[in-house]
């Protein structure tokens, strides 16, 4: 089951546009946490890490402050998860505004059983 999917910040759906950048040019980049009952796993390394990226591909991220709630909002929903981070430049037609996406879901995650 995925949770709330965030769309920077807001409720969405997420479906993403045929002409985003992350569809017709593979453009984005992303990050995946666990989450343990309720709470982000090594949060700050996972957004030292997706702002190093963004700042490579040149994409404006929200704030640190904002992307972390977005990530401990649907931490709190899934419990024991997986939280995934998604970030696009937004359009990439020729005509297009610049309009990054940052999308943020989480859904269960359970841990396979170890050999014995």
């Amino acid at each position: 089951m995925i949770t709330t999917i965030l769309v920077n910040g807001e409720p969405g759906d997420g479906r993403i546009e045929v002409f985003d950048s992350s569809v017709l040019r593979g453009d984005g980049c992303f990050e995946v946490l666990r989450s343990y009952g309720g709470r982000p796993f090594c949060l700050d390394e996972h957004l030292d890490r997706l702002t190093v990226s963004a700042d490579r591909l040149e994409i404006e991220l929200p704030s640190r402050q904002e992307l972390a709630e977005w990530i401990e909002a649907v931490s709190a929903e899934v419990g024991d998860g997986a939280v995934r981070v998604v970030v696009t430049r937004g359009p990439a037609l020729p005509w297009s505004e610049p309009d990054p996406k940052v999308i943020v879901f989480a859904h269960p995650w359970e841990r396979p059983d170890r050999p014995a």
